[in-house]
């Protein structure tokens, strides 16, 4: 039973659908912020890995949960200073990509 559980955790964690995919670096056009949530939307100017998600696929909007604020003000600064931003996208929330990471500049 050890055996099985320690495989599929590593199957999880290496596992493609899992970890998600990275967006090419591109600028944010647009962002729209709730004062009663910690969920947000914005809109990227090259939106083509969107996890087939359906207004993320034709509207370019993508969707992240931020409990802290961090994620958002990364992507003011982006949005203010015209610096391109690169996404982790993993799954849909609802018809959205779901961003669970976000990073400046082209990488690492």
């Amino acid at each position: 039973m050890v055996i099985k559980t320690v495989i599929a955790s590593i199957l999880l964690v290496v596992s493609p659908s899992a970890v998600g995919a990275w967006t090419p670096p591109t600028e944010v056009v647009a962002i729209r912020s709730y004062p009663s949530s910690n969920t947000h939307y914005f809109k990227l100017l090259n939106h083509t890995v969107n996890e087939g998600c359906s207004v993320s696929a034709s509207h370019g909007v993508y969707v992240i949960t931020d409990e802290t604020g961090r994620s958002v003000s990364m992507l003011l600064t982006a949005k203010v200073s015209q610096t391109k931003v690169r996404l982790q996208v993993s799954g849909c929330a609802g018809h959205y990509a779901k961003v669970v990471e976000i990073q400046f500049g082209d990488g690492w």
